[in-house]
């Protein structure tokens, strides 16, 4: 067996540290690298053209929106430096897994990057309600791939709990 490694990183949100012009540290947000250096996150697609808050208002109300990849690296970076924290708010932490895959889980990861996620849609889960196919949230995406989630109902404080259980690395800058 030829497996590969991938890293996953999280952090969850903070919504006393938000900004409006990045969201996501609110609400906090999962990637996945495959060579240590890109970290490529799932989201909706939002373009300049765009009623934001509309998009948001269909975000918030779990609507399923497109999605796409972005680089997320550097907002991965900024949350391990510290970038957003505050004095006397809890700090954000970035927590980072390992994990191994089958070759042709690599693959299938390397082809969603090369496609940009495009043609799966987004949305934020719903308390006991699982992901109908082809929808996801950035905790959710990478399961498509094969790739074994820490935990599957896409809210970030079970998805980190279980990455903590199974011994991941906090990332500091």
């Amino acid at each position: 067996m030829n497996q590969k490694k991938v890293e996953i990183y999280a952090f969850q949100g903070n919504r006393r540290l938000a900004s409006s012009d990045q969201p996501l540290i609110a609400t906090g947000h999962v990637g996945l690298s495959v060579d240590g250096n890109k970290i490529y996150g799932f989201g909706p697609i939002i373009t300049k053209d765009m009623d934001l808050a509309d998009m948001y208002n269909k975000v918030r109300n779990r609507e399923a929106v497109p999605g796409q990849l972005t680089d997320d690296t550097e907002l991965f970076e900024k949350v391990a430096r510290g970038f957003y924290n505050k004095p006397k708010r809890k700090k954000l932490e970035l927590y980072n897994l390992t994990v191994l895959v089958e070759t042709q889980i690599y693959l299938n990861i390397l082809e969603e990057i090369k496609n940009m996620g495009i043609g799966s849609l987004y949305r934020l889960p719903k308390e006991d309600v699982p992901f109908p196919p082809n929808i996801y949230n950035c905790a959710t995406f990478w399961g498509k791939c094969g790739v074994n989630l820490p935990h599957e109902n896409g809210f970030l404080e079970d998805y980190i709990s279980a990455m903590i259980e199974k011994c991941v690395t906090k990332v500091n800058k």
